[in-house]
């Protein structure tokens, strides 16, 4: 094994990557405007006033599989995200198979993220006049990801800092406007666990929990950063910790202006113009719908990074053909691996829309399957961490307690979000994914074949 092990034989990426930088690509792929624009709303249909509650929850549990994911980072920094953490206690086959489902997660998170960012950006282009097809959009954001990207790391990072601070200042905003307007008040009795029932948290808990997902992709950077095994592990944590403060604002007082507003506002097309719309905000379907896009974009730049770093790792490894090894020469940049990946994930979306699926389909189709991965590799690193520890000899009682916790929890999370899926649709996704996790496992073996 090489680049999982992260001899010195990695491709040489540029190591110039600070803290901010880092926590940067986490927070981008977990996309907080999204999370409001799109989760928030579902949460509270499902939860009502106790939003606040159900997003604490899901912030809680995160936190313990952001804890597994820390003690590795402490040890071990590369470009192969959380399959260099599976390395460690389940070997390299596992830790191939992992590289594999990350490939997976951040590809069908690419195009939902294509499919979204074009939506958003065709109804913000139809709001000033002209109105163009959604494959126009898909193919023209495909590039300008591309571009961004393959740039220095740098670029694409400093961009994503910006896109994300814009759309999340746009959010406050219209979070500001709702506890300032006269026919809403604040009500701290929501806070009372009083008013929350079982049922009501449980019905959103899933929901809010995959809102994070997607802050392990600051693992990729491992080659990139000044301080990995020192900035990583921070990077995870904050990443996990500030968008959940920001989910728990959001939840609560966006909340407060779903309580005020009509109840068929949640089942529009987008609840938070609606929202505006009610508070008789004239700008609110232009600047929401401009929040979303350039959130939509930060978040595709975040994960096509993500992905072309994996992807990197499996080039090295010869699960992925030796053309996604490719380093740009002047802004060392893994442009094979991207051009690759992204060049898929467009092809994908355009196919999609070509079969008559709305960008909202695509979502839900694409997240499942995005997220069935990202919940596999959170396991395979917690069983990683107890066997690593086991077999050094150095299993703590914390760290059994950690790691048992984190398996059951998500174990748990992986029969609820499996058992909700009851259309036709999204379970013919589980079934593709499984048969793509075949197909890994098939090409991984004879991998090992050939180097035995």
């Amino acid at each position: 094994m090489t680049v999982l092990t992260n001899s010195s034989s990695v491709p040489q990426l540029n190591r110039c990557l600070g803290l901010i930088q880092v926590t940067t690509q986490a927070i981008a792929v977990v996309g907080p405007t999204i999370t409001a624009v799109i989760n928030i709303p579902q949460v509270y249909l499902s939860s009502g006033n106790s939003s606040w509650l159900t997003y604490l929850i899901a912030c809680l549990c995160i936190l313990l599989v952001s804890q597994v994911l820390i003690t590795f980072a402490r040890q071990e920094a590369g470009t192969a995200g959380l399959a260099t953490y599976v390395l460690q206690g389940l070997g390299v086959t596992f830790a191939r198979l992992t590289g594999w489902l990350l490939l997976l997660a951040y590809g069908g998170f690419g195009i939902l993220l294509l499919a979204m960012a074009s939506q958003s950006f065709a109804i913000l282009m139809g709001m000033a006049g002209p109105k163009l097809p959604l494959w126009f959009f898909v193919v023209v954001l495909g590039g300008l990801i591309w571009w961004l990207v393959s740039r220095d790391v740098r670029v694409s990072n400093g961009m994503m800092l910006v896109l994300e601070s814009v759309s999340i200042i746009i959010i406050f905003w219209l979070c500001s406007v709702i506890l300032f307007h006269h026919s809403i008040k604040f009500d701290l009795s929501e806070f009372q666990l009083t008013s929350a029932t079982g049922n009501q948290v449980r019905s959103g808990l899933m929901i809010a929990f995959l809102s994070f997902v997607g802050f392990e992709s600051a693992a990729t950077l491992g080659r990139e950063s000044l301080h990995p095994l020192k900035d990583i592990p921070k990077a995870l944590r904050i990443a996990t910790l500030l968008p959940g403060a920001l989910f728990l604002v959001w939840a609560y007082v966006l909340g407060l202006g779903f309580k005020a507003a009509p109840s068929n506002i949640l089942n529009s097309a987008s609840p938070l113009v609606s929202l505006g719309d009610f508070l008789q905000i004239p700008t609110a379907a232009m600047v929401i719908s401009f929040s979303a896009s350039v959130c939509f974009l930060s978040a595709s730049l975040g994960v096509f990074s993500a992905l072309a770093r994996v992807g990197l790792s499996l080039g090295k490894e010869k699960i992925l053909p030796p053309f996604s090894t490719k380093i740009h020469p002047a802004f060392h940049t893994p442009v094979g691996s991207l051009t690759l990946g992204l060049g898929i994930c467009i092809l994908g979306t355009l196919v999609l829309l070509a079969m008559g699926l709305k960008p909202d389909d695509i979502n839900d189709v694409c997240g499942t399957f995005g997220t069935l991965a990202l919940l596999l590799v959170y396991g395979l690193v917690s069983i990683s961490l107890l066997r690593d520890h086991y077999r050094r000899g150095i299993l703590s009682r914390s760290i059994l307690i950690l790691g048992s916790v984190t398996i059951l929890l998500l174990a748990t999370a992986t029969i609820a979000f499996l058992s909700g899926l009851n259309q036709g649709d999204l379970l013919n996704t589980v079934l593709i994914f499984f048969v793509l996790i075949v197909l890994g496992i098939g090409i991984i073996a004879r991998q090992g074949a050939d180097r035995s």
